[in-house]
């Protein structure tokens, strides 16, 4: 697994997210239980343009040599997804969501262990230093 293999494939995931949420917010958001007013919406298309935005970041980086920006990019996305795991899984536990918000959080964590591989892990040792 290289990094470059890494960054399409959350270029990908974040890009249909991102898209399905700016576009259809309350169908979207249904499916996961959840029941959006007007405000809501509105804010849910906001949180789609980020991960329109981090898929493009992502995306445009996939060439990157190794770097001082390569790896805060890495380290950015690595605690990013962390937060995203803990914040949909406390939501979930919680009632804010219905049982498919599971598989986001599952999406999250895996993200944040590759990344934090990457970072910390063997591939860190097999890397060129930044």
């Amino acid at each position: 697994m290289n990094l470059k293999a890494v960054f399409q494939v959350n270029a990908v995931v974040s890009m249909l997210y991102g898209i399905s949420l700016l576009v259809v917010p309350i169908p979207y958001m249904a499916m996961y239980g959840v029941t959006l007013d007007s405000g809501s919406a509105a804010l849910t298309q906001l949180f789609g343009g980020t991960l329109i935005t981090i898929a493009l970041i992502v995306w445009f980086a996939r060439d990157a040599e190794a770097s001082t920006t390569r790896t805060a990019i890495v380290q950015a996305l690595c605690w990013g997804n962390a937060l995203g795991a803990l914040v949909c899984a406390l939501g979930t536990l919680r009632g804010a969501f219905g049982p498919l918000a599971w598989s986001v959080v599952v999406v999250y964590a895996v993200f944040c262990g590759i990344y934090g591989w990457f970072l910390y892990g063997r591939a860190a040792a097999t890397q060129p230093a930044a």
